[in-house]
């Protein structure tokens, strides 16, 4: 990923427990990290 194409950037830590087994962040965790940061 270029941050050049985006405006706005911010760094998240992603947990064990937010990624299925083929890698992809559950769709509700990613609305968790909009909501508590």
């Amino acid at each position: 990923m270029e941050d050049s194409k985006f405006h706005h950037t911010f760094p998240v830590e992603i947990r064990f427990t937010d990624v299925d087994r083929f890698g992809h962040v559950n769709n509700t965790e990613i609305l968790s990290f909009a909501f508590t940061n």
